[in-house]
C-alpha cells in the first residue's frame, strides 16, 4: 500500500511538472497577436490586438453581445467588447488626436466597444490597458467615448485592423470581421504637433548648431504657423552663422509676418553671401510665388556679383520670360548657350530658346 502511494504522488507530481512546462512553451495561438502602425505628420498610431477566426459562428449578436454584457466571470457585471481576442486590444497614440471627433490625450489605451443591433458603435478607450478581455472593465477607467457605425464588408475570416484613405493629417482605421466593418477617423493637428516637437527639439542637440533652429523656422514660415517663433528661431540660426540661408529663411519669416521692409534689408544683406546657384534658386522660387519683380532683382544682382556665368544668363532669362520679355530672354539664354559646359543642359537650352521664338513662357 505504502509503495502504491509513493508511485501515486510521483505521477502527481510529473504530471503538475509537465503541465507548468506546457505554459511556458511556444506553441501556435488560437486567436494569433497581430500589430499594424501608422504615423500621420510625426504622430506614430499602432493597434495590438489578437485575431479570432469566424469558424462558421455566427458573430454579430452571438460571439459578439449586442450591448453591454455580464462576462460571467472576472469583476466586471456589465461589459464591452474587448474587441478582439485574449488580452487588451491596445491602441497608441505618440500625440493628442481626435476620434471621430473626440479628443484624445497622447497615451496607450485598452479599446473596447459596444455594439448595437441597429448598427451603432460606441467606441470606449480605457486608461487601462493590460487587463485579460473585458472581465475587469471598470466605467471609472474609460477616458474617451467617440460614435460610429458598421458597414457591409467582403467576408473576413480573420478579425483584422487595417488602415486606409490617409491625407496629410488623417487616416481612417477599420476593424473588419465577418461581414461587417467597423470604421473610425483619427484626426492630427499638424501644426500644434510639430511646432510642440520642434519646441523640444530644440532644447536638446538640435539647438547646438544653426542647423535646428533654421530648419524649424523653416517649416514654420513653409507652412504659414507659428511665425513669431520663427522669426526668433531664425535670428537665432543668424547670430549662430550668418549666411545665405539663414538670412534668407529671417527675411521669409519677415515677408510672412508683413514685416517688408525689414525683409527687404535682410535680403540685401545676404545677396553678397550667396553663390550663384544659391541666388538662381531663389530667383526661381520667387517667380513659382507670383514675385517676378523681386525675382528680376535677384537674377540682376547675381549677374552683378558673377558676370558671364551661364546659370547667371539662364537666370536673366528665366525673369524675363516671366515679364514676358521673350525677345531679350533669347537673347540671355544665347550667351548662356555658349558657356554652358555639358550637353544635357545644352539641349535644354536649345528647346527653351525655341519655345521663346514661339513666344512661349520658359518658367
Amino acid at each position: 500500500m505504502r509503495t502504491l502511494s509513493i508511485i501515486i504522488v510521483l505521477l502527481f507530481a510529473s504530471s503538475a511538472h509537465i503541465t507548468a512546462q506546457t505554459q511556458v512553451v511556444h506553441t501556435p495561438r488560437t486567436s494569433p497577436r497581430a500589430e499594424i502602425s501608422q504615423t500621420v505628420g510625426i504622430t506614430e498610431i499602432s493597434i495590438d490586438y489578437s485575431r479570432p477566426r469566424v469558424r462558421g459562428r455566427e458573430i454579430w449578436g452571438k460571439l459578439v453581445p449586442f450591448g453591454m454584457h455580464n462576462p460571467g466571470w472576472g469583476t466586471a457585471k456589465s461589459a464591452p467588447w474587448r474587441t478582439g481576442a485574449d488580452e487588451n486590444t491596445i491602441i497608441s497614440f505618440s500625440t493628442p488626436v481626435k476620434l471621430n471627433g473626440a479628443d484624445v490625450a497622447a497615451g496607450t489605451y485598452g479599446l473596447f466597444m459596444v455594439v448595437a443591433e441597429n448598427g451603432l458603435i460606441e467606441i470606449l478607450l480605457c486608461s487601462n490597458n493590460e487587463s485579460w478581455g473585458a472581465y475587469f472593465f471598470d466605467e471609472k477607467e474609460v477616458v474617451a467615448r467617440a460614435q460610429t457605425s458598421w458597414q457591409e464588408h467582403p467576408f473576413t475570416e480573420y478579425l483584422e485592423f487595417e488602415f486606409n484613405d490617409f491625407t496629410e493629417n488623417s487616416v481612417y482605421c477599420a476593424l473588419n470581421w465577418g461581414e461587417k466593418s467597423i470604421p473610425f477617423e483619427i484626426e492630427v493637428d499638424i501644426s500644434e504637433t510639430v511646432v510642440n516637437q520642434l519646441r523640444n527639439d530644440l532644447r536638446g542637440t538640435a539647438r547646438f548648431s544653426y542647423v535646428g533652429p533654421l530648419e524649424a523656422a523653416d517649416w514654420c514660415v513653409s507652412n504659414n504657423t507659428n511665425l513669431e517663433e520663427a522669426l526668433e528661431w531664425a535670428k537665432l540660426a543668424v547670430t549662430m552663422d550668418k549666411q545665405f540661408q539663414t538670412l534668407k529663411t529671417k527675411a521669409a519669416a519677415e515677408y510672412a509676418l508683413g514685416m517688408n521692409k525689414e525683409a527687404d534689408l535682410t535680403m540685401k544683406e545676404a545677396m553678397p553671401l550667396a553663390g550663384i546657384f544659391e541666388l538662381h534658386s531663389y530667383g526661381r522660387q520667387l517667380i513659382t510665388e507670383g514675385k517676378v519683380t523681386q525675382a528680376m532683382d535677384v537674377f540682376t544682382a547675381n549677374l552683378e556679383l558673377h558676370p558671364n556665368k551661364w546659370p547667371v544668363n539662364y537666370g536673366m532669362a528665366r525673369g524675363l520670360s516671366a515679364k514676358g520679355d521673350y525677345a531679350k530672354a533669347a537673347e540671355y539664354l544665347k550667351k548662356a548657350e555658349v558657356n554652358c559646359p555639358d550637353d544635357n543642359n545644352r539641349e535644354i537650352i536649345k528647346k527653351n530658346i525655341e519655345k521663346l521664338g514661339r513666344n512661349e513662357d520658359i518658367n
